[in-house]
């Protein structure tokens, strides 16, 4: 679901009145996410029903506006069993009827529920707290690891986006420029992520590291007859090789800057991914992506392509080094 831009104004006075009334409604539109996904991980979240989610939440495409913003999903929940009624009755406590006047026993839970809950408990905010992000201008005498780790953590505290469809439209042909616009927006409304949005969070955050390579690295997988996809930040400063990103799994999320060649770093990876049940069919190596973030160059999400199903490992490094080789002459 996509956010909706507010009005400008005419005037500087009300320009700043819009500007603090979409800064509040997007705080608030932060701590419905995140009361959806805690409340939601009490019951659901374990690491062996994770992907039950799906399977338990029904995203009704209505859309509730807040203070100019249109927000989240409704959730609805289709089993009536106690812990839903339980977590139900929790944005609701003290009402036989949601707002909308259905009754709590059907288990679903309005926007409207949500704002009365926020409303009545104007503390939330505090338990749920915006996301400080990482300085554009970070102190020259940080090192950039230290920096990065910053950036990552930014990244994990925006949280995985648990609730449904992502909030932001990513398209992959978008220019540089276009898709740093698209991170501002992510920054100012701090919504859970998921791993596409982290990428362009970190190549956002990371643009004025010139002597930071940075290129995006695709992962295909297969598990129980399912095909799973994932996109990590690959990054290189000086001769090592490391990764921002996010995932459901924390081992398939970032990669410190330690590895000493490319291959070496895909392969922890794909151990990771091994160690989750999944298979790792492909691997997609993009190009190194520009500095410049007014630049209307469009990334090269992939340049070569590496079939792991195909080959045995040794055979598949040699692919993966060789285009690490390749960019030295870009």
């Amino acid at each position: 679901m996509r956010l909706a831009s507010a009005n400008g104004a005419s005037t500087a006075s009300t320009a700043s009145s819009a500007s603090s009334a979409s800064s509040a409604s997007s705080a608030n539109a932060f701590t419905i996410t995140r009361i959806c996904q805690h409340s939601m991980a009490d019951v659901l979240l374990s690491d062996d029903t994770v992907d039950a989610i799906y399977d338990n939440i029904h995203r009704l495409l209505t859309q509730s506006s807040l203070a100019g913003i249109d927000c989240i999903d409704l959730l609805y929940r289709r089993h009536s069993t106690s812990q839903h009624a339980a977590t139900a009755s929790a944005f609701a406590p003290a009402a036989a009827t949601t707002t909308s006047g259905k009754p709590t026993g059907s288990h679903i839970i309005t926007p409207d529920d949500l704002l009365d809950h926020v409303r009545a408990s104007p503390n939330l905010i505090n338990h749920y707290p915006f996301p400080r992000p990482p300085s554009l201008t970070p102190s020259t005498d940080t090192p950039i690891r230290t920096r990065i780790d910053t950036i990552q953590a930014y990244i994990q505290a925006l949280s995985y986006n648990y609730v449904g469809d992502p909030f932001f439209t990513i398209k992959k042909t978008s220019s540089v420029r276009n898709l740093m616009r698209l991170a501002q927006d992510i920054v100012q409304h701090a919504l859970p992520i998921k791993c596409l949005e982290a990428v362009i969070l970190g190549l956002y955050f990371t643009m004025r590291f010139e002597d930071l390579l940075r290129m995006t690295v695709s992962f295909k997988s297969e598990c129980d007859g399912q095909i799973y996809r994932h996109i990590v930040l690959i990054l290189k400063t000086g001769d090592r090789w490391g990764a921002i990103g996010l995932s459901r799994r924390p081992d398939l999320m970032n990669k410190e800057i330690k590895y000493q060649s490319l291959a070496e770093l895909i392969q922890d990876y794909k151990t990771c991914y091994e160690s989750n049940y999944h298979t790792l069919l492909k691997v997609k190596l993009g190009l190194p992506v520009t500095h410049t973030i007014t630049s209307n160059e469009k990334i090269t999400w992939k340049k070569t392509s590496v079939r792991l199903s195909d080959m045995p490992w040794d055979s598949a490094a040699r692919e993966i080094d060789a285009h690490a080789r390749s960019l030295r002459s870009l």
